[in-house]
């Protein structure tokens, strides 16, 4: 059948909906949903497996979780997604796969050029149809269609023997978790504790020391308003 190429409109012969075409004239990339054309796109990443456990530790210290865990499998992927520009602007996407985890059905687009595929390079052909990723818009209008292959990382990793698995963008870092390991303990500093004591032991003294209330209570704002500069100073510098 002849296909209107979706970026030139020249006439392109194809054979059949499971497989990727370019054009002789422009060299876009496109699939074939529907008899229709539909461009076809990709975000350019080289599989570095370093790059994502490093955003996957970064991203548990962010979230102040234990950041002590035993590294497993990686999976690295160009993962296809239908995405959709409705009338009003906003990008939808849906994954054009049935999603091995559920973060991967959470992924947003991130930033960043896109590109048609690169001969030589493995991508996903979709198994959710357009039609029925489109039905997912629940009746919003989309003004332009596309199919993006995102790399993506599927890491799976323990913590306690508990097994837990994320999605790292390979294009923004960004991780999609559902579950983290267990919250750390707070440490409060040393030197934190000290300056605590010795601002408690302060106030117990001028308890002692000062009988009459009026002037207990202003030796308690004369020490508050002395200690917090200090406090402050040292919270914000993190001694």
């Amino acid at each position: 059948m002849q296909i209107a190429c979706p970026q030139c409109g020249a006439p392109v012969t194809a054979q059949t909906e499971t497989r990727f075409y370019r054009c002789t004239y422009c060299s876009s990339a496109f699939v074939i949903q529907g008899e229709q054309g539909i461009e076809q796109f990709t975000l350019d990443h080289q599989r570095d497996d370093r790059f994502a456990w490093s955003a996957l530790a970064e991203h548990l210290e962010r979230n102040r979780v234990e950041t002590s865990i035993e590294k497993g499998r990686v999976v690295f992927s160009f993962i296809p997604y239908w995405c959709f520009t409705l009338d009003n602007g906003a990008t939808r996407m849906a994954t054009a796969i049935p999603p091995s985890l559920p973060e991967v059905a959470v992924v947003t687009l991130p930033g960043g050029d896109l590109t048609f595929p690169q001969p030589g390079t493995e991508y996903q052909p979709p198994e959710i149809t357009l039609a029925d990723a489109e039905r997912g818009l629940n009746g919003a209008a989309a003004t332009k269609r596309s199919l993006i292959h995102l790399p993506l990382y599927l890491l799976s990793y323990t913590f306690q023997g508990v097994p837990i698995q994320a999605v790292v963008s390979g294009v923004d870092r960004k991780v999609y978790a559902q579950h983290l390991p267990a919250l750390r303990g707070i440490v409060i500093p040393r030197n934190h504790v000290l300056m605590i004591g010795l601002y408690v032991v302060i106030l117990i003294l001028e308890t002692v020391v000062m009988r009459r209330p009026e002037w207990r209570a202003l030796a308690f704002l004369l020490t508050g308003l002395a200690a917090w500069p200090l406090l402050h100073t040292i919270l914000r510098r993190g001694y």
